[in-house]
């Protein structure tokens, strides 16, 4: 994975047909649409030596998390985040 690619985000997903049959079909790529939470967190299970998460629960109050104990360390991860999306990275 290249240091320009953001490992939370999964493949773009296409659904055919109605619940509960329906087929999902995996595309490469990213998209501008609202994912499913809990489908990013599946899709990286396992794969991740860290993790900081920011996000909303459902009653829309904002959740931070994170495996890593230094508060410095999650810092430049947020940064690192930020730098990444005002230079373009993740359009």
């Amino acid at each position: 994975m290249s240091k320009n690619t953001l490992p939370l985000l999964p493949e773009i997903l296409i659904v055919e047909g109605a619940k509960p049959s329906a087929r999902v079909i995996r595309l490469g790529g990213v998209t501008r649409l609202d994912l499913d939470p809990d489908m990013i967190l599946e899709n990286n299970k396992g794969q991740l030596k860290s993790v900081v998460l920011i996000g909303y629960d459902h009653d829309d109050n904002v959740i931070t998390v994170s495996s890593v104990a230094d508060g410095g360390t999650v810092l430049w991860l947020a940064e690192i985040l930020k730098q990444r999306l005002l230079g373009g990275s993740y359009d």
